[in-house]
């Protein structure tokens, strides 16, 4: 089962909840006061220890350490490719001009897939991967695209120390980017992008319901379907 914890700032005693979610269960600990003070440290204990005896073994809180959180970064590099449309359109590009760059450690399912749907949008590509030439021949003999070695108008960044769309690690934050799902109602203090994170890991929801929301409020509805190219 699945829980978290969420701080208010009035009362005296922990406060326990069961949500229900789309035949999803939750349990959910609210906590009076404020985090990372010592009685702050000692309530978070007790909410634990309790969450955990009532079958609690995951957390959406990716911030509590000796806790199993429920990572998010899978999801967001599934998602790279709506998000690189939403950062395009905060800036005023249109695809069909832009050049997106991915950087990357190694040629995974995430980079193919994001390279594969933004091959048929985007004026061209530039891959900063070792290794890529296999991909980057792939997806100029089938979609007849520019894959360049540098150089783009939005950087997406899958790993390493580049500067970019951060979308590295276990809980990638990109900055000015949130993701949501209008056919799930959530409860308004939980973590949204674990929470959708484990509904797509459990197959309640899937990649095209959710929104990738930039700051400015665009959004990207939808993932556009493209054939895998193999990895």
């Amino acid at each position: 089962m699945i829980g978290y914890l969420v701080w208010n700032a009035g009362g005296w005693r922990i406060r326990y909840y069961e949500e229900e979610i789309n035949g999803v269960r939750f349990l959910r600990a609210e906590l009076p006061g404020i985090p990372d003070t010592a009685r702050g440290l000692r309530l978070q204990r007790r909410a634990l220890e309790l969450l955990r005896r009532n079958g609690v073994s995951r957390f959406l809180n990716a911030d509590i350490s000796g806790t199993l959180s429920v990572p998010t970064g899978p999801l967001w590099r599934s998602l790279a490719a709506p998000l690189a449309l939403a950062g395009l359109a905060i800036q005023g590009i249109s695809p069909a001009n832009a050049l997106v760059s991915l950087r990357a450690g190694r040629v995974d399912r995430s980079v193919v897939t994001c390279c594969t749907t933004l091959a048929t949008t985007v004026r061209a590509l530039a891959l900063d991967i070792p290794e890529c030439e296999g991909l980057t021949w792939a997806l100029q003999r089938r979609f007849g695209i520019p894959v360049l070695k540098n150089g783009g108008d939005l950087a997406l960044c899958f790993s390493g120390t580049e500067s970019g769309i951060d979308l590295r690690g276990d809980t990638p934050q990109p900055a000015g980017f949130s993701l949501g799902c209008p056919s799930l109602t959530l409860p308004e203090d939980c973590p949204p992008e674990p929470m959708l994170a484990y509904f797509v890991e459990q197959g309640v929801i899937h990649l095209p319901d959710i929104d990738v929301v930039a700051a400015a409020r665009k959004t990207v509805p939808e993932v556009l379907e493209q054939p895998s190219l193999p990895v």
